[in-house]
């Protein structure tokens, strides 16, 4: 993806960048931050090893889990990580 940040741009770039440019970005953006929250709500399946005697409490306990972990952490807005992290 890219790697330059918008609000880095000096002023008269900024500028040159057209209307219909800016509304691709900003739907890109909100495709992107969708695909996350899903992400982030929905752990990845967890496969279970032949001595695991619950399944049930199991996948509750991978589902939460991932939520307190990973969930959490895709979402915090005060610690972005690039998309290939």
């Amino acid at each position: 993806l890219v790697k330059a940040r918008f609000d880095n741009l000096p002023s008269d770039e900024y500028n040159m960048v057209g209307s219909v440019v800016w509304a691709t970005v900003l739907k890109a953006k909100e495709h992107i931050q969708l695909h996350c929250h899903i992400v982030a709500c929905e752990p990845p399946p967890m496969v279970h090893v032949t001595a695991c005697t619950n399944i049930d409490q199991c996948v509750v306990d991978w589902k939460q889990l991932w939520w307190n972990g990973m969930g959490h952490f895709l979402l915090d807005g005060r610690n972005p990580q690039p998309y290939k992290d």
